[in-house]
């Protein structure tokens, strides 16, 4: 992998190079040298944004499936999240923040971005269980309300 291209995978993934620092455990100055093209890049660090990369493609690639699938009835609302209120490993919160970029530019007329708002969400579920289908619920409901 050449610098550039691992630059370009970090900004498409949407991590900063302290966040990127950090996913491969290397310091900030190490991954600076990297993408300056002062050192290699090991080929294990290459393999860790690649796949990433492919993680990113495969949400895109379920999420689009389900816009097609709603062309004629609603829109969808791919939830935003602020890093407190992410449940999934932290280290893929830009990455699915990316693929809901990506979801927004491909069809800007049938993907809603809604921001999770925790307190407003606790209130409208209740006593219910947290689950992602329920947050996906609260943000169509979020959507259709605006």
């Amino acid at each position: 992998m050449q610098a550039h291209e691992l630059e370009a995978l970090r900004r498409l993934l949407f991590f900063s190079q302290p966040e990127a620092a950090r996913l491969c455990e290397v310091s900030e100055q190490t991954w600076r040298r990297w993408e300056s093209g002062r050192l290699k890049i090991p080929a294990d660090v290459a393999y860790k944004m690649q796949h990433m990369t492919q993680r990113r493609q495969r949400m895109i690639e379920l999420s689009d499936a389900r816009v097609a699938e709603a062309l004629t009835s609603a829109c969808i609302c791919p939830l935003w999240y602020e890093e407190d209120d992410w449940r999934g490993p932290p280290e893929l919160l830009p990455v699915h923040r990316s693929a809901c970029a990506e979801l927004l530019a491909r069809w800007p007329d049938n993907v809603k971005l809604v921001v999770f708002e925790r307190a407003d969400y606790d209130r409208w579920r209740g006593a219910r269980e947290d689950t992602d289908a329920l947050r996906q619920q609260w943000a169509q409901c979020k959507s259709e309300a605006a």
